[in-house]
């Protein structure tokens, strides 16, 4: 193991981040355009260079870089570097997709492809205690690859499917932005009621409360097992989101993220029953391979 090297290819201020954890396993030659990047890398004793070449040599390569082209423009230039057996640890926030043409770029040279996501911001990868999604599985990903993760991670979710990681990243990322803009609609309707920032938050964090309430019972438990008997109506949500549409309309409150989910309660209302639990609308999105709800 004292004879490997770790390569990195970004080093912004996540990739910086990353780098310092990751020569904790073992230092190796880390690469970015940027001659600041590289200044600040070198202040880190780290071992920064502006020639790619130099990471040819790696036995694994960590890309943390800010585009998606740019992370498929270094795997192809890796492809021609890198010797068969090395693999490319990606990191950056890609598409599946993306990931999909790395793997056609390095897999044909022997390069295994393993997607990273991190969940986590800067000051989390500094301290140690970033979250990390892996789309691979960990007893088949290598030694040095689990030291690797272990040492960007204090939290590491191994999906065992390749893409997985970056395709779980996307949705994450999704619904955290959705949310921000759904909060963002109920802070309007409550501001002409006195209802504070505080007065919302504390409404809705908790578990039976309005946010982890349909992740936890109604994704976590009723569709897994197609259980929609009982509880709160489809109807009865329906009428809750006509309710909200006539409070906002009466403030003029735009609203772009509760006044479209309402099409999928008018959609459900009309293919399901009424008197099922309101979380039948995931039905709305069941392909017929999956076994479609009749």
């Amino acid at each position: 193991m004292s004879e490997v090297t770790i390569g990195v290819c970004g080093l912004g201020n996540m990739g910086l981040q990353v780098a310092r954890r990751a020569a904790t396993v073992r230092p190796g030659p880390c690469f970015d355009v940027s001659e600041a990047a590289r200044a600040n890398a070198a202040a880190e004793g780290l071992q920064p260079t502006a020639e790619l070449s130099d990471l040819s040599g790696c036995d694994v390569v960590v890309l943390c870089l800010p585009r998606s082209d740019i992370s498929l423009d270094m795997a192809r230039r890796l492809a021609g570097l890198l010797e068969k057996g090395s693999v490319v640890i990606e990191t950056s926030t890609v598409s599946p997709n993306d990931i999909a043409t790395m793997e056609a770029y390095l897999e044909p040279k022997g390069i295994r492809v393993i997607d990273a996501a991190i969940i986590s911001g800067v000051p989390a990868m500094a301290a140690g205690t970033s979250t990390m999604l892996v789309g691979a599985d960990e007893h088949s990903a290598g030694e040095l690859v689990v030291q690797i993760i272990d040492a960007l991670s204090a939290k590491v979710t191994w999906l065992g499917r390749p893409r997985a990681a970056m395709a779980m990243k996307v949705i994450h990322n999704a619904v955290a932005h959705a949310t921000m803009v759904t909060l963002s609609e109920a802070r309007a309707m409550g501001l002409p009621y006195g209802i504070t920032e505080e007065m919302l938050v504390e409404m809705l964090r908790g578990e039976e409360a309005g946010l982890l309430r349909p992740l936890l019972h109604r994704i976590g438990e009723r569709v897994p097992a197609r259980d929609y008997a009982g509880g709160m109506s489809l109807e009865a949500a329906r009428k809750d989101s006509l309710l909200a549409l006539a409070m906002a309309a009466e403030w003029r409150v735009p609203l772009y993220s509760i006044g479209a989910t309402h099409t999928a309660f008018e959609n459900a209302v009309d293919r399901f029953s009424g008197r099922d639990d309101y979380a039948v609308i995931a039905e709305l999105w069941t392909r017929p391979e999956d076994g479609e709800r009749g």
